[in-house]
């Protein structure tokens, strides 16, 4: 199955030097698989200025459960023009993260820090595509200056709010128009459209301490449904459009419009059935007959008939844009959720599978070497200890 890796640190060294301030960490991670090379996935962004960073790039790979596999995580500070300095590292199981509770597993790293990994079923559920615009956001910059915003897309998972998305900074302007942002479905919400999100507004700064501009609270439904109450219209009038207000400690700090939210990627299965059920293509028809010569018709005289009022009119039903289903529960949702499994296991030697004395059969007994039933029940046993560790 496909799965998605969050990464995020706490307590990390300081291997920046004197006078020098903090750290800017990224982490590389690979996976490892028993008798094979390590695979590298990926490396995440650049956080400057922090010894605590928390990671928004997300990581897809396949994992099939019951068949071990690792996680190396090496946690780098990122040095201009110089070679990268190691900060720690550390690696993880990833059957003993996905049976932790919340799917959330802490390690100590060899070098210090503690490293944290979520590892959650990945499903494709399609993109969000979406535009904010910014209104008089509240300046934090100071009497000579203007703010830098961007701001950050938070998903409530397990009672935490969960960074998803950072955009790039507009420099300078207290009406920033951000460029189009597309997330995957899976990643922002777990394809739960009325799951509440969170949009924090910050003002960027260089050494990395961004100062909160402001927040609000809303969900992808809701996104939505702001965009199309301005549907047909300007996008650049505001007053057309529904805003969301952004507060700060309980005060007004700006407006945020929407410029655009919409799904893409996912089938609509309208549009299947459509295609399914629209009538062959008519075969060619064979070339008329010449027509006969023409007479002139002798013209009847005018039928009086009383004008009749036109229907009134009514605007055509325009459908909304698809809404996937949510996703089907994996194993692993059922695990996460509590369920209780019990192993149990039958050995069935039928004749079928040949001379258990015979190499080659599948139960033949070596004394040195696992058998394939012997590596599935082994696979298989080491895969529920972990979830009843946890």
């Amino acid at each position: 199955m496909k799965c998605k890796l969050y990464l995020h640190a706490k307590n990390l060294p300081n291997v920046a030097g004197l006078f020098k301030g903090k750290s800017d960490p990224y982490a590389v991670v690979k996976v490892v698989k028993k008798n094979q090379p390590a695979i590298e996935v990926g490396v995440t962004e650049v956080i400057k200025n922090t010894l605590d960073p928390r990671w928004i790039h997300p990581f897809i790979f396949e994992h099939e459960l019951g068949t071990p596999m690792f996680l190396s995580i090496a946690v780098m500070d990122k040095i201009p023009k110089e070679t990268d300095k190691p900060m720690g590292s550390a690696m993880l199981d990833v059957d003993s993260i996905l049976g932790a509770k919340g799917n959330i597993k802490a390690k100590k790293m060899k070098g210090g820090g503690i490293i944290y990994a979520k590892v959650t079923p990945h499903t494709g559920m399609g993109d969000f595509n979406v535009q904010l615009r910014g209104v008089k956001l509240k300046n934090v910059e100071g009497l000579f200056k203007k703010s830098d915003p961007f701001y950050e897309v938070l998903h409530l998972n397990d009672g935490n709010w969960d960074t998803v998305y950072r955009s790039e900074p507009v420099m300078d302007d207290l009406n920033p128009t951000w460029r189009e942002a597309k997330v995957d479905l899976a990643i922002l919400c777990d394809g739960k459209l009325a799951s509440p999100i969170r949009i924090r507004i910050y003002d960027f700064e260089k050494k990395g301490d961004h100062e909160l501009m402001g927040e609000f609270e809303t969900s992808v439904e809701g996104l939505i449904s702001a965009r199309a109450f301005a549907a047909g219209g300007d996008v650049n009038d505001t007053e057309s459009a529904a805003a969301f207000n952004v507060t700060k400690k309980g005060r007004d700090a700006g407006q945020i419009f929407v410029m655009r939210a919409d799904i893409s990627g996912v089938e609509d299965p309208a549009e299947e059935r459509e295609a399914e059920e629209a009538p062959p293509a008519e075969e060619e028809a064979p070339p008329a007959a010449a027509a006969p010569a023409f007479v002139p018709a002798v013209a009847a005289p005018p039928t009086y008939a009383p004008a009749v009022a036109a229907p009134p009119a009514f605007a055509a039903y325009t459908p909304g844009a698809y809404v996937p289903p949510p996703p089907k529960p994996t194993f692993v949702d059922y695990v996460a959720g509590g369920c209780e499994i019990n192993l149990g296991i039958a050995i069935d030697y039928s004749a079928s599978n040949g001379d258990p004395r015979q190499p080659g059969t599948p139960h033949y007994f070596s004394g040195i070497e696992k058998n394939d039933y012997e590596v599935r029940h082994f696979n298989t046993q080491n895969f529920l200890l972990h979830l009843h560790k946890e």
